[in-house]
């Protein structure tokens, strides 16, 4: 593949992520996954299980976040107050990754993974455990 197959190949795929992301922004921007429940896919753990995955409520927070209500979404799912400055981090360190390549290396080392990975962990145990 020549380089300009390769720069329109990256090009076609960016502008399709990004529909699919503004798609996205918009309809849970737009619709309420509680008043329009049947339109929005439902947590196979929680209709498996009966518990509550680490990520339930992320539909919902994320509507209400969209929305301006940060203390809704909060309510939500607790584990953005953890979710969101992990992943704004992770973010910082890709799009500055030569300005901070130790942030970088770090976020996206197994290591930045394993930490996410135990605290989603443990947010999966205690909210089934205090029912939150």
């Amino acid at each position: 593949m020549n380089l300009t197959k390769e720069h329109n190949h990256k090009i076609v795929i960016t502008i399709i992520l990004a529909i699919i992301v503004i798609t996205a922004f918009t309809v849970y921007f737009a619709f309420d996954p509680v008043a329009d429940g049947k339109f929005f896919p439902k947590c196979p753990v929680w209709l498996l299980t009966g518990l509550s995955c680490p990520s339930c409520g992320n539909q919902r927070a994320f509507h209400a976040l969209l929305n301006g209500e940060f203390s809704q979404a909060v309510r939500f799912n607790y584990f953005l107050l953890f979710g969101i400055p992990f992943f704004a981090l992770l973010i910082i360190a890709i799009l500055f990754r030569r300005k901070l390549p130790r942030l970088y290396g770090f976020m996206c080392s197994r290591y930045g993974a394993y930490i996410y990975l135990t605290f989603y962990i443990i947010w999966f145990i205690l909210r089934n455990i205090l029912h939150i």
